[in-house]
């Protein structure tokens, strides 16, 4: 039985008669080489109010989670609102209630943006969400993170990103994510990107029931072309790279990532938003890269606009 907080369910059926203006139906889906696999599909919708400033959102979901010998899944609901007190300025927050067999947590996240215009571009965010591993979803661990990033360009095609994440996950565990970023675009089409990226993670222990190492460092050089198509009314994008991975100071292991982005619209109200993405880790959480790992994504989103 899938159970709702009452105040979700009255947020959602407030958002409903309007949100046909901006509906949107989301498939995605996860697979590695290790047989945990996911699915999650949601269909949302969104519209604006007052002066239009303000846009309040909601939908509904299934999540299902499979690992080797067992599975659990999620009814989900969640309500949102966005902001723009100003042109350089916006306001988004959204909350989220999971439910499931073996625990329904109440999950939420905020983000604070601000456009200082070139050459200063600021974020900030907040959230509660879980580890999605089955293991930590049956000992309810959560994960609460904050985070800032600033965006420095473009300066003549080159752009800088600097971002720290701050976690404190439900075994105790605490984690610091530093990410830094170099973006090049060497022709004025833009049609080209190259990008330097660093990710170093500290925690306090080697986490068990999901991927946490106490440090790892992360290095990828990414390429990527990306251009309208069919008389500009879809857009491709694909990126290839790679780079290394080094675990609690461990062996260098080589690391390497694809992706392929399509998004446009059929006609002036119908549209479509896919990516498709594969590589040898997982990330956070997920697994590290060396004997064969594998780890692919994709989402299709069809999107209406009225």
């Amino acid at each position: 039985m899938i159970r709702m907080r009452p105040t979700l369910l009255l947020a959602l059926a407030l958002v409903a008669p309007a949100a046909a203006m901006e509906p949107a139906m989301e498939q995605w889906v996860s697979d590695d080489s290790d047989g945990a696999t996911q699915y999650r599909v949601t269909a949302d919708g969104s519209t604006a109010i007052g002066d239009g400033d303000t846009a309040v959102n909601g939908g509904l979901g299934y999540w299902h989670l499979h690992e080797p010998g067992d599975s659990t899944a999620f009814g989900l609901a969640r309500v949102g609102v966005e902001h723009r007190p100003d042109t350089a300025t916006r306001l988004r927050a959204r909350a989220t209630q999971l439910s499931g067999s073996r625990w329904s947590p109440l999950l939420g996240e905020a983000l604070l943006t601000h456009d200082f215009r070139a050459p200063l571009y600021l974020e900030l965010s907040a959230s509660r969400g879980i580890i999605d591993t089955l293991a930590a979803i049956d000992r309810r661990w959560d994960l609460r993170s904050t985070g800032v990033s600033l965006d420095l360009g473009p300066w003549r095609g080159i752009t800088l990103v600097g971002g720290y994440t701050r976690q404190w996950l439900g075994d105790d565990n605490r984690r610091g994510i530093a990410v830094g970023r170099l973006l090049i675009e060497p022709t004025a089409d833009q049609r080209w990107l190259v990008e330097l990226r660093s990710r170093l993670l500290r925690s306090d222990f080697d986490a068990a029931g999901y991927f946490s190492p106490r440090r790892m460092d992360e290095h990828l050089l990414l390429g990527t072309y990306r251009r309208p198509v069919l008389g500009d009314r879809w857009y491709v994008s694909i990126e290839l790279g790679g780079g290394t991975q080094r675990v609690n100071r461990g062996e260098q292991k080589a690391l390497y990532h694809a992706e392929l982005v399509w998004r446009g619209w059929f006609n002036d109200h119908v549209g479509l938003e896919s990516r498709a993405a594969c590589m040898n880790s997982g990330g956070l959480d997920a697994g590290p890269a060396g004997d064969g790992y594998r780890y692919c994504q994709g989402t299709v989103t069809l999107k209406g606009s009225w």
